[in-house]
């Protein structure tokens, strides 16, 4: 029977104890192959560019489509101050917000929409929104 420091060596030297073979210790280091190429990643190479989903604007922003919006949906501001509710979306970009209190609708753009989930989120304040909205229906000069 082996002495149990020998034991021990034959454990964690590659080539070492009772039977003196090739066979190297767990941990140890294995040299690579030869003609084995070393620089090579074990996954294949990293992708030179990063193809965005349809979704995504540059800067990690999610585009909006006009199929997510509903009507009656309320349309909030970023300060989660409620703007209005969505009455329909018209062709060329913009929101027709339903009439408020003092009886007039509202058109807003779509691309002050930063996202939406059970609600419009504007990427704007709520005042902020009020103050650039508009009363008659966008020009083609008017949208973005």
């Amino acid at each position: 029977m082996q002495p149990e420091h020998d034991r021990d060596r034959a454990a964690t030297e590659p080539g070492a104890g009772a039977s003196g073979g090739e066979t190297p210790a767990v941990g140890a280091a294995v040299p690579p192959e030869r003609g084995a190429d070393t620089n090579q990643l074990p996954l294949g190479e990293p992708p030179t560019t990063l193809t965005l989903p349809s979704t995504q604007r540059p800067g990690g922003t999610t585009r909006v489509t006009l199929a997510q919006f509903r009507e009656n949906m309320m349309v909030v501001g970023s300060d989660d101050e409620v703007l209005g509710m969505v009455d329909r979306v018209d062709v060329g970009g913009s929101l027709k917000l339903k009439a408020d209190a003092t009886g007039e609708p509202h058109w807003i753009m779509i691309s002050w929409v930063a996202r939406v989930a059970d609600q419009a989120h504007l990427d704007r304040p709520a005042q902020q929104a009020k103050q650039a909205w508009l009363t008659d229906p966008p020009r083609e000069d008017e949208l973005p």
